[in-house]
């Protein structure tokens, strides 16, 4: 049963928000804003998946830039403030143009990259239809598609590996994340590039499959170094995943000097204050949390969302941040604050997501948490029975985020035994003996039940 107690060990103190901030920022940051990037630009382009030229898209940025400064002149109202505010933010980006441009680039590189030596016409054209219908959201015929371009195909390996780039793509758009991780998977084993490396550890972890996930992030990280050296953003990114599961495996020393070391060395090259910093700095609260330090844990958790609120970072990296310092702030009895950040999170996730996401469940996990604490029992307990319901149907029954909600479950229907009802019932006879099984090793294990 040594799995079981790994899964455990992810389950002890549901840290759940590392999940979302530190592979946030390390891969879905750069690759998804690169393939935001090339969505915004050929939304109305059927024919081209190529991405806008730097100067086009600096243009945008200055375009909208002056449409908010000649409204800020015009406005001499209470909104001055808050559109000088959203003309600082979008200066930030200029600023940051060249960097933010490169991201973009390479995402869209992957998928266009073996278009130009595509030999025959109607291969290269469904090619095109293959990346317009993932552009444009149409996610089962993209992932249709690709599947027809692989069988058309001689097997060319990179062209191959770009196809099943698309496939993951589209079951990642889906939520399908144990998809997403066996078609990335097989995008790696076809063709390796840095960005296949990322998104192969990222769901490989999403779906459980933890120690793998190390090993492909350990990879990217030694490739990283070899071809930017040791101080630079992309190495501090590998290092940044590979620190996030050194963590959930539960190695926190080492977590936490890898962590530091990426936080240094976006010192060194002058991003202190990005998007990428902050989320670094809610990891350290994270590890901080671990510790038993509350008040220097709530102290990361507060800088580090401040940041990333100011900076208008990604709203998945806000929503980790927030959980970060609600489980804090929920450990430390501070259950009001608590209660409003975690309430936030759920809806912004139903908002983004919608009902049936992993994201949402993760929410709604944290928030029956923050219930049981403030006596909110049956409502705590109607919320985790729905939170594993959308587990189970996008990650299976026995995901460890499945069996981490259906412990809490039984945990609260056995203190509460008036709680009970068919559903609860049916969920103590499916997962508890696995349960009682992994709690029985966990205490017989003295270094393991620490």
């Amino acid at each position: 049963m040594q799995n079981v107690r790994d899964i455990f060990d992810f389950i002890g103190d549901e840290q759940n928000a590392r999940a979302l901030g530190i592979i946030g920022a390390i891969i879905a940051a750069v690759a998804l804003s690169g393939w935001a990037v090339f969505k915004q630009y050929s939304k109305s382009n059927k024919e081209s998946i190529s991405a806008p030229s730097l100067e086009e898209y600096r243009q945008m940025l200055r375009s909208e830039r002056e449409g908010l400064v000649a409204a800020s002149h015009r406005e001499k109202t209470v909104r001055e403030n808050e559109l000088q505010l959203q003309v600082a933010r979008l200066d930030k980006k200029l600023e940051d143009i060249e960097s933010s441009y490169e991201d973009a680039q390479k995402q869209n590189d992957e998928l266009k990259s073996r278009l130009s030596e595509l030999s025959a016409q109607g291969e290269r054209s469904l090619f095109i239809d293959a990346a317009t219908a993932l552009n444009q959201r149409n996610l089962s015929q993209a992932e249709t598609l690709f599947e027809e371009f692989l069988e058309s195909i001689e097997p060319q390996l990179k062209d191959a590996a770009s196809a099943f780039l698309g496939i993951a793509m589209a079951r990642e758009e889906r939520a399908d994340w144990p998809g997403a991780a066996k078609a990335y998977s097989t995008s790696l084993a076809l063709n390796e590039t840095q960005y296949a490396l990322g998104q192969t550890a990222k769901f490989l972890w999403y779906s459980g499959d933890q120690v793998s996930a190390l090993k492909i992030s350990s990879r990217l990280l030694e490739l990283s170094i070899e071809e930017f050296g040791e101080v630079s953003d992309q190495a501090a990114m590998a290092r940044a995943l590979v620190a996030g599961q050194l963590y959930d495996l539960g190695d926190i020393e080492n977590a936490r000097s890898e962590t530091i070391t990426a936080l240094n060395t976006l010192e060194k090259i002058g991003l202190k204050g990005s998007c990428r910093y902050y989320n670094l700095l809610m990891n350290i609260g994270n590890i901080t949390f671990v510790d038993s330090d509350l008040s220097g844990a709530e102290d990361f958790h507060r800088r580090a969302l401040s940041g990333l609120l100011e900076n208008d970072c990604d709203k998945e990296l806000v929503a980790a941040s927030r959980n970060g310092l609600a489980e804090t702030l929920r450990a430390s009895g501070q259950l009001v604050e608590a209660g409003r950040l975690l309430k936030k999170n759920y809806e912004e996730a139903v908002e983004m997501f919608g009902q049936r996401h992993p994201h949402t469940a993760r929410a709604l996990n944290f928030l029956a948490k923050w219930e049981f604490d403030d006596g909110q029992h049956k409502s705590a307990l109607k919320h985790l029975i729905d939170a594993l319901s959308i587990q189970s149907e996008n990650l299976g029954e026995f995901h460890h985020n499945s069996i981490a909600i259906a412990s809490n479950i039984i945990s609260i229907s056995r203190e509460f035994p008036d709680l009970q009802t068919a559903e609860s019932s049916g969920i103590e006879i499916r997962y508890g003996a696995i349960i009682d099984q992994a709690i029985g090793e966990r205490a017989g294990n003295p270094k393991q039940a620490m």
